[in-house]
Order: C-alpha cells, then sequence, then structure tokens
C-alpha cells in the first residue's frame, strides 16, 4: 500500500510539538523492531536491484546491493557508482 505523504504532511503541518513528538518516538520505534529489520535483511540479495531514500537529497536512488549486514546494507550507486552503507530501513526492494 503506497502512502500519500502530501496528505500527510499537510495533516501534520497542524500538529502539536507534543503530537509530532510522539510520532518521532512511535515511528522510531517502528524503524528499530527486530522483526521488520529481519524481514527486510532476508529479501535482500547481492546483485538485486533495489531504491533508496537519499535524506539529504530526499530523493529516490537506484541501486545495487553488494552486502547485507546485520541492520545495514551497503550498495553502489546505479547512476554514479557512488557506494553508500544504508539503513536497511531506507531501502525499497
Amino acid at each position: 500500500m503506497a502512502m500519500d505523504f502530501d496528505r500527510i504532511a499537510s495533516e501534520l503541518d497542524s500538529a502539536s510539538l507534543f503530537d509530532l513528538y510522539r510520532l518521532h518516538v512511535a515511528v522510531g520505534q517502528m524503524l528499530d523492531d527486530p522483526a521488520r529489520i529481519l524481514r527486510v535483511k532476508y529479501a535482500l540479495r547481492p546483485g538485486q536491484q533495489v531504491r533508496f531514500l537519499d535524506e539529504r537529497g530526499q530523493r529516490l536512488v537506484g541501486a545495487r546491493v553488494l552486502q547485507v549486514k546485520q541492520t545495514r546494507a551497503t550498495v553502489e550507486e546505479l547512476a554514479t557508482g557512488k557506494h553508500w552503507v544504508i539503513p536497511l530501513s531506507s531501502n525499497y526492494t
């Protein structure tokens, strides 16, 4: 299921700092959930093409998985050959 991030961001504009902090904590717990991380880890294989979120540029980047570790993966950006070490939660297989 795809999320409508523009709609969510629009709704969050009216949220209080307390509500935003509560969401921050809840999302952090979900991102750190070992079961979710394991599902992603077991789905990834070296050579597999994925897309991940470049937080600085707020863009999706096409990449090839080089190595999968406990909570991170090393990937090679398809367009530039640049290597990235990304958290397993930031990729979209």
